[in-house]
């Protein structure tokens, strides 16, 4: 393994070992909330599929199927419930590493970022281990999102095409991932209609959102600003803010 990942691990080792920490303390005591997304994990295995957060009309349950994995191998304990938890922040202080690597340009500041990350604020720290809903997820969605958005935008450059346009087609994914997710799509629907709880429909209009916003990405050919009919021609940024200015 290189310098840089060997460095990178140390910071995820440490941002891993902190949170299994405190899982392990009485910082960790289960709630009622957390409770909610056991009993949803068991009836997950019990053949039972959920769309959303048991009770609610919003936030997905994709965090609950991967604790009904994990019930399935290991004791049905509080501990092994929010395992899932630690592994998704932990995914995340990865997220912001590579997400301020392309902002920053520089390992170091990437580095100090992700340890900032990983050692606070204790509330951060503390809610990272809480079974709650989709926030883990929506946060390592959210960091995708923005890395796939910085990525496409570079690509942009390179190939000559309409920055504004692949940027917001990527943002148009985001919004969609996260309402995927979330479940916001039934706050949506329900102003149209088809309130009451209709979680499937809900859900359906969170995929389908995410179709759209990957088809934000497609179709979009060489910028011209100048008005002159012909492509312009595009050099590569310096930095970030030169990137969208």
């Amino acid at each position: 393994m290189s310098a840089p990942g060997l460095r990178l691990a140390g910071v995820l080792g440490a941002a891993l070992v902190i949170r299994v920490a405190m899982l392990a303390s009485a910082l960790s005591r289960l709630d009622g909330d957390e409770a909610v997304t056991g009993i949803m994990a068991q009836r997950i295995n019990e053949g039972h599929h959920l769309a959303f957060f048991a009770g609610q009309a919003y936030q997905g349950s994709g965090e609950q199927y991967l604790q009904a994995l994990l019930l399935r191998f290991l004791p049905d304990t509080p501990f092994t419930l929010r395992l899932p938890q630690v592994a998704l922040s932990v995914l995340a202080c990865a997220g912001v590493y590579f997400l301020a690597l392309r902002c920053l340009r520089s390992e170091g500041r990437a580095l100090l970022a992700a340890a900032l990350f990983a050692v606070g604020p204790f509330f951060s720290v503390w809610w990272s281990v809480k079974s709650r809903g989709a926030y883990d997820s929506a946060l390592v969605l959210g960091l995708a999102g923005l890395l796939a958005a910085l990525y496409h935008a570079e690509r942009a450059v390179e190939l000559d095409v309409d920055l504004a346009a692949v940027v917001a087609g990527d943002l148009d994914l985001v919004v969609a991932l996260l309402v995927a997710d979330l479940g916001v799509g039934d706050f949506a629907l329900a102003d149209v209609g088809f309130g009451g709880g209709n979680r499937p429909v809900a859900l359906l209009a969170g995929e389908l959102g995410v179709v759209v916003g990957i088809g934000g990405h497609h179709g979009t050919g060489p910028a011209d600003h100048d008005g002159d009919g012909d492509a312009d021609a595009h050099h590569p940024p310096g930095s970030l803010v030169h990137r969208f200015s």
